[in-house]
């Protein structure tokens, strides 16, 4: 899943149309828009921080890391 597939999914489940997450976060509609299409396949890293901010999320949530388990020493 691409961050502008995890972005929509996630302001999809929060309720919110992009204009009002670009309301939420300052950034404008039309990059956000760029972002879920996949036009913007790298958005700044400060464009993330707003977004996962105004989404209440982590920016690594936003793009898709996933935490790995500590490897315990023996």
């Amino acid at each position: 899943m691409t961050t502008g597939e995890r972005l929509r999914a996630i302001r999809n489940l929060r309720g919110l149309t992009q204009d009002k997450l670009a309301e939420l976060s300052g950034v404008t509609q039309a990059n956000i828009s760029d972002i879920e299409t996949g036009d913007v396949k790298s958005p700044t890293g400060e464009t993330i921080v707003k977004l996962a901010e105004a989404l209440g999320i982590t920016t690594d949530h936003l793009l898709g890391y996933e935490l790995k388990e500590e490897v315990q020493n023996e």
